[in-house]
């Protein structure tokens, strides 16, 4: 878990959805993380993250003069090598070994191969007349969102897949070192009210199902991406759409105050709980699929069982949330997804203690819960909001080099 500088807990969307669904699975991915490198990697979730590096490297183009820019099937092709080596090397910069992926059938390897290809291919196809200068790809934020009333704040952190400056009268470039230029000259031309064109925020889809607009309209991603985009172009007309990268279909969706003040809601609401370190078990089973720790989980449960202790105080006994490093090993000696015995006694006796919470696996709200939410109703009226866009020495954790703000200081220059 990360905190700014002024001690707000780092939050994103993927983690508050990972949270929803499952206390434990959050619990499990972001402060246990038993053996790493057993939890299998997903094919699709592989697949989807080498197609957005080839997007990436597209548009980025740090050296233009390689192969791979000259032609749609050099540009594949680079694709074709980078994918078969999926599996290699075994091991991640820091040494660890690295999971195996997970094949669903012998032969979806070369499946995914000819079909990231062919999106590859036509990606090129479609985008390389684009201005460089018009576009950020990978823009990173993070935004601090502050109640006054309480000065109770968190901030909020995200990365967007591509941000383009469209119907512009600002001159274009292809010159990889102009990436954003025409984004950070527009900002004053709105500010002033002028017709600089507007921003069109897009989201990369590879997934071979198409996404419901009822359910684009309910994906509180995007108004993640609505909150950064004001705050970096204020004044600035923006649009929102996933691009389905199979056949460069777009979905358009749309965001506005209502959608804002349910994202305030659900950042402090989760912010608030996990800071309480409450990591309920998913409300069904349905939730479970697909899960990389149900082994850890189902162990997990056998332990609080046998001890009578709740799992979430288990939970908050083995890996406490706390600032900086982790401040002491894990209750549990872990292997092959089992838990096989307890590294401190003493910590243990005192899980039950830790909160008063009862012994029985109940998915229901407890009274605490229910006074946390009529709390939070009786004051949200009352409540205002400060959003503003996090500097780099606000956020920078302690030791962390200036070259890994990069991401950071192209989108807070533009």
């Amino acid at each position: 878990m990360r905190y700014t500088r002024a001690g707000q807990l780092v939050l994103s969307d993927s983690m508050m959805k990972v949270y929803q669904d499952c206390g434990a699975r959050f619990w499990f991915n972001y402060l246990e993380n038993p053996e790493p490198e057993l939890q299998p990697r997903l094919a699709a979730f592989e697949f989807g993250t080498v197609i957005h590096s080839m997007f990436y490297d597209f548009f980025k183009r740090r050296d233009p003069d390689l192969k791979m820019f000259q032609s749609p099937a050099n540009f594949a092709n680079v694709f074709r090598g980078r994918w078969l080596n999926i599996d290699s090397p075994n091991r991640t910069n820091r040494g660890r070994s690295k999971a195996a992926v997970l094949w669903r059938t012998p032969d979806e390897k070369e499946k995914l191969s000819s079909l990231g290809y062919k999106i590859c291919y036509d990606f090129y196809q479609r985008n390389i007349k684009m201005p460089l200068s018009h576009l950020l790809v990978e823009a990173y934020f993070i935004v601090n969102i502050t109640n006054e009333q309480n000065g109770r704040g968190y901030a909020l952190q995200g990365y967007i897949d591509r941000l383009e400056l469209r119907q512009s009268r600002l001159p274009a470039s292809f010159r990889a070192e102009d990436l954003g230029k025409a984004l950070k000259e527009s900002r004053p031309l709105f500010n002033n009210g002028e017709q600089a064109g507007h921003i069109m925020v897009i989201d990369y889809k590879s997934g071979n199902k198409m996404v419901p607009p009822a359910a684009l309209q309910l994906d509180t991603q995007f108004s993640c991406y609505d909150l950064a985009v004001e705050l970096l172009y204020p004044a600035a007309p923006r649009r929102f759409a996933i691009e389905n990268v199979r056949d460069g279909s777009h979905i358009p969706t749309n965001r506005g105050d209502g959608e804002r003040q349910v994202l305030r809601e659900r950042i402090f609401k989760i912010g608030r709980s996990i800071e309480k370190e409450q990591f309920p078990l998913a409300s069904n089973m349905y939730k479970c699929q697909n899960c990389a720790f149900l082994r850890q989980c189902a162990s997990l449960q056998n332990v609080a069982g046998r001890k009578g202790i709740h799992p979430e105080d288990l939970m908050r006994a083995s890996s406490p949330l706390v600032r900086g490093p982790r401040k002491a090993p894990s209750l549990f000696e872990w292997k092959d997804g089992e838990i096989v015995g307890i590294t401190d006694e003493q910590r243990l006796s005192q899980a039950e203690k830790l909160r008063h919470k009862p012994t029985q696996m109940s998915f229901f709200f407890g009274q605490e819960e229910h006074e946390a939410l009529a709390e939070d109703v009786s004051h949200t009226a009352q409540d205002t909001f400060v959003e503003t866009i996090a500097s780099p020495e606000e956020w920078q954790p302690d030791g962390e080099s200036t070259a890994a703000l990069e991401d950071w200081n192209q989108t807070q220059a533009s």
